[in-house]
């Protein structure tokens, strides 16, 4: 029944999706080094959107579903399929280090690859990549590991916990905005230094 629409996810879909993000990073490389941009920003698709599965065996699991249970197999398949998603992604994100490399520009420019839930609806122990930055200061090629205090859901209840906030904080100082705040101040705690120091 479902042999069809897996053909079609597989040898239509993927190809097509992996041309057009590519096609927008390109544009995207491109604006940042003529200077006609300073930020962009690529939604590659929305969380909710049921219809994308990029290597499943049962189409009917999409990348939403397996992202709910990236740890539990779902028919039998879903940490494989969540592994097969993250490394479809992944190369995205290398075509684009690479691009602002050949151009000249990844010194000066600071990518980040976000995802805005993690497992479950959870809102804490994010893995977030981040990548360039060198010429500004950015300390690069390391992994930083924070530390996670409170209960699972809810890493607002705990003032030692790391924020997406204290990442932002960081980026634009290195990129010449000096302040200690991103966003609600109360979620601030000035930045990260083991990424930025300056």
């Amino acid at each position: 029944k479902d042999n069809w629409l897996v053909t079609l996810t597989k040898r239509l879909y993927t190809p097509l999706l992996r041309d057009h993000t590519e096609l927008q990073l390109d544009l995207i490389a491109h604006a940042l080094a003529c200077g006609k941009k300073r930020v962009a920003t690529l939604l590659t698709q929305e969380c909710s959107w049921e219809g994308v599965n990029i290597d499943g065996d049962n189409a009917n699991e999409s990348h939403h579903k397996i992202s709910h249970y990236a740890s539990d197999a779902i028919t039998g398949d879903g940490p494989r399929q969540m592994k097969a998603i993250d490394s479809f992604y992944a190369a995205r994100f290398a075509y684009l280090v690479q691009k602002l490399k050949t151009l000249g520009i990844l010194g000066n420019t600071i990518c980040l690859w976000v995802t805005e839930i993690r497992e479950s609806h959870d809102q804490g122990e994010f893995v977030w990549i981040a990548a360039g930055g060198k010429d500004l200061g950015v300390k690069t090629g390391r992994f930083q590991n924070y530390a996670y205090y409170g209960p699972h859901n809810d890493p607002r209840t705990d003032t030692r916990n790391k924020t997406t906030s204290d990442l932002f904080v960081s980026i634009q100082k290195a990129l010449g905005v000096n302040s200690n705040t991103f966003g609600d101040a109360k979620w601030c705690h000035g930045g990260l230094p083991e990424y930025f120091s300056g």
